[in-house]
């Protein structure tokens, strides 16, 4: 529905720009008028019926048989000799990464003075997007939003939403506890949205992100807005957490294309933490058990679609088992890590530092001799020549660092790949 209120909105104000340059700014403001009067409408029917019309519905549906199903990635194919090297080491599956521990988070927001409101993330968007043209094309998911039609998306659907006190019918108990959280979510992303040191690409990213969630059922919101933070706020974070969190996202990825599932399902993904998330490693906090749709999905859904074909937690285990390889790992870690090298240079300085400081480690404490680091294939390089390529690791870096962080184990005992395990 928002798609096509805005493309009304955008005839309407466009029928106006040849008259003037006043009537079209009055037609512009109108348009958004408009718009935020039919994101209200959207933002409470959603609340009561979208397990009705969200894509939830046809996530859950497989678009090909189980069997069939292919990891489909545009990314970099992983040498044989990389992942043939390495396995999965067993102790590491279950790993997750750290849970956001809400009572602290809400100690510190709530000590900040002045308060902190979330209606500044408004004003922080205003200076972000600030060199921005207004018809650029911002977020381009299930409908295009220029810069103006993306704030009043965030508007309605985040600060308008948290604020609200509608009935919510069978859903009040979920709500009471979504609505304080991605409150607090938000408000911490606006704390670090303040930092000078945060380059600017990045909180346009995460704020792009949060549009792209705002016009979406409340769980939606509520794992958006969890994501958006910790994507915000990772620079004080270790390597290997670092690593957990894509690790958690590749996970996701996984399970994601082999089920062949659309858009953004988190209900179903939901439903698979409940059943195996402890064995595998994936978050299981409440903002994601909490969800609404978890005992719908098992209750009235299960048995109209092909998802069917796994019902016990080991049909889900075998399904891991069978996606969750050193190839798929190392080809997606790759690419998560280089992209966020290419736009983050404080992680690109620590990770840098990062692998400097382990071999070094390793030849202070005898582990590798300098012969042995000297035969190291380089784990990064700087190539200038391949556009938007520059400072990047290698295959072998990013071996170096699953290997080294324990989440990949050699498979020869001997050699210098086998001694870069941290002990």
């Amino acid at each position: 529905m928002v798609a096509h209120v805005q493309g009304l909105c955008r005839s309407v104000s466009e029928c106006f720009r040849p008259v003037s340059d006043g009537l079209w700014s009055l037609a512009q403001k109108i348009g958004q008028c408009v718009l935020g009067v039919f994101l209200s409408i959207q933002c409470f029917f959603e609340e009561l019926f979208s397990y009705q019309h969200t894509p939830f519905l046809e996530s859950i549906m497989p678009s090909q048989p189980v069997e069939q199903a292919k990891i489909i990635q545009p990314l970099e194919e992983v040498p044989p000799e990389i992942y043939a090297s390495v396995q999965i080491t067993p102790l590491s599956i279950a790993k997750a990464p750290k849970p956001i521990e809400l009572d602290k988070l809400k100690q510190t927001i709530d000590s900040v003075q002045p308060p902190i409101e979330v209606e500044e993330l408004l004003t922080q968007y205003d200076k972000i997007f600030k060199g921005v043209p207004n018809d650029e094309i911002l977020c381009k998911g299930d409908g295009k939003r220029n810069k103006s039609l993306a704030r009043s998306t965030l508007e309605v659907g985040y600060i308008n939403f948290i604020k609200s006190s509608g009935n919510l019918g069978v859903y009040k108990e979920y709500m009471k506890l979504a609505r304080p959280e991605i409150s607090c979510f938000l408000r911490a992303i606006i704390l670090e949205l303040r930092k000078e040191e945060i380059p600017l690409d990045k909180k346009q990213d995460v704020l792009k992100d949060l549009i792209e969630t705002a016009d979406h059922c409340p769980p939606r919101r509520h794992t958006g807005s969890l994501r958006a933070y910790r994507t915000i706020s990772n620079q004080l974070e270790t390597v290997e957490e670092t690593l957990l969190q894509y690790i958690q996202l590749i996970k996701e990825d996984l399970f994601r294309d082999f089920y062949s599932l659309s858009g953004e399902p988190v209900a179903t993904l939901n439903w698979i933490r409940a059943q195996i998330g402890i064995q595998v490693g994936l978050d299981v906090s409440p903002v994601h058990l909490g969800d609404m749709y978890i005992d719908m999905h098992d209750a009235s859904f299960r048995e109209d679609n092909k998802i069917v074909r796994h019902r016990e937690p080991k049909e889900f285990l075998g399904v891991f088992n069978k996606i969750y390889t050193p190839e798929s790992l190392l080809k997606m870690m790759k690419w998560f890590l280089n992209s966020r090298i290419r736009q983050d240079p404080i992680f690109t300085r620590t990770v840098s530092q990062f692998i400097s400081d382990a071999i070094e480690n390793l030849k202070n404490g005898n582990i590798l001799t300098q012969a042995e680091v000297d035969q190291l294939p380089e784990p990064y390089q700087h190539d200038y020549a391949v556009e938007d390529k520059g400072y990047h690791l290698t295959w072998e870096g990013v071996r170096f660092l699953l290997v080294h962080c324990g989440f990949l184990t050699p498979t020869a005992p001997q050699g210098h790949l086998a001694k870069v395990k941290a002990e």
